[in-house]
């Protein structure tokens, strides 16, 4: 058995025409454009759009931090309090609680007829002074409200508190 042979080399000149250099490869400009164009519309869309959310605040947490957000449009979740609701030439007025605080709030272009006392809301708007003006209303109609264990019932019952809507146990 003979050693394979390897297929022989022929060699190249240096000055030779026919040899090229490697090929650097070139960067595409358009691409890195649009690829920057691209983050940049995400980076603008996230900033833009969270500066427009409206959270969900507690009457609490929204009377704790009133003063840093007098002239900001919020949600303000409650109770609204037991014979405090009252007709109004512009809607209604009625006081929200939540157990550890209670905030006026004057609804305007929503008649009272819309929802009761007892039941839970969510209002926005802004604050007016120590009074909260809403220019609109959420309430779930025909829900029922209940607690599924002791530890849920007592934190419905100390959200009660104060509002007069406890119930009897």
């Amino acid at each position: 058995m003979s050693a394979p042979t390897a297929p022989p080399i022929t060699p190249v000149a240096a000055d030779d025409a026919t040899a090229t250099p490697p090929r650097k490869r070139k960067i595409k400009w358009r691409y890195v454009i649009a690829l920057v164009a691209c983050v940049g519309a995400i980076v603008w869309m996230i900033t833009s759009l969270s500066a427009n959310i409206d959270y969900l605040e507690t009457v609490s947490q929204a009377v704790h931090d009133r003063p840093s957000q007098e002239n900001r449009e919020l949600r303000i979740g409650g109770v609204v309090v037991l014979h405090t609701l009252k007709e109004t030439p512009q809607g209604a007025s009625f006081r929200l609680g939540d157990g550890k605080a209670i905030v006026f709030v004057d609804v305007t272009n929503i008649p009272s007829k819309l929802f009761a006392e007892c039941a839970p809301v969510v209002v926005e708007g802004k604050w007016s002074g120590t009074n909260f003006a809403a220019d609109n209303l959420l309430v779930k109609h025909g829900a029922t409200y209940g607690a599924s264990n002791k530890d849920d019932a007592k934190s419905v019952k100390d959200a009660l508190a104060g509002t007069g809507c406890e119930k009897p146990t």
